[in-house]
């Protein structure tokens, strides 16, 4: 069990309250998860200051997930974070629509230029990023640390597409460029679920993984095989690339 707080009441939380658990006969937490604040360019959130963010106003803008995202990626757990819209936006254009969602499109697009089937899942050469680290920052709640470990992938996937220019290439050498990237795509998906449950069946979806309209199931969990490279043998196709981040005006 673990109990997540605020840093303003730890005191009371890790001291007083297990006490009256114990006391009355309740299981007491096994871990206390202590967030800290947020602040608004740098400074306190204050109606008075006039500079208090609403929630409801980014996710009508950017969507749910990208808020995720950003504070998870930007705010590591126990320490205060900092809401900017400037930064937020930067986040948005350069992560998700540009790293991200572009990498998707191009994937996708020259896999139903090739046919849209896929081809030998080859080996993950150009990966440096690594599954156990990934797992163990989220056992540690190291939340911001496991994000970072998905966008090396994004990363190691968009150089490897620029690297070998599966574009040029022709036959079964193009489509095992090709079918790999999707792979690493496919892990980027299962990767982001905790973080972006909605971007990650879309990614899905659009990659026509088999497992996609299980997602969002509240009994849907990755498998060994669904995390090992080439766990998907009866992914044969691909489905259509749709724009997975808009372009949003200012």
């Amino acid at each position: 069990v673990t109990h997540v707080i605020g840093k303003d009441i730890a005191r009371f939380h890790a001291l007083i309250w297990p006490a009256m658990l114990k006391h009355g006969g309740v299981r007491i937490p096994d871990t206390l998860l202590i967030h800290g604040f947020l602040t608004s360019e740098g400074e306190k959130m204050s109606k008075s200051l006039g500079n208090v963010v609403v929630p409801q106003e980014v996710v009508d803008k950017y969507g749910v997930d990208a808020l995720r995202f950003y504070l998870s990626h930007e705010v590591p757990v126990g320490r205060d974070g900092d809401f900017s819209w400037e930064r937020f936006a930067d986040s948005y254009d350069a992560k998700l629509r540009n790293a991200l969602g572009n990498l998707l499109n191009r994937v996708l697009v020259l896999l139903k230029k090739a046919g849209g089937e896929l081809g030998d899942f080859g080996s993950p050469d150009f990966i440096t990023a690594s599954r156990e680290q990934y797992e163990a920052h989220m056992d540690a709640f190291e939340f911001s640390e496991a994000l970072k470990e998905v966008m090396v992938l994004v990363g190691d996937a968009n150089k490897y597409i620029d690297d070998t220019k599966p574009w040029e290439k022709e036959g079964d050498e193009k489509l095992r460029v090709l079918t790999e990237l999707a792979e690493s795509l496919r892990h980027i998906s299962l990767a982001l679920l905790p973080f972006m449950p909605e971007t990650a069946q879309k990614i899905a979806v659009q990659l026509g993984v088999p497992y996609a309209d299980k997602m969002l199931e509240k009994e849907f969990g990755v498998t060994e095989e669904m995390a090992g490279w080439g766990g998907q043998g009866d992914w044969k196709t691909v489905g259509e690339a749709e724009i997975l981040f808009e372009k949003i005006e200012e």
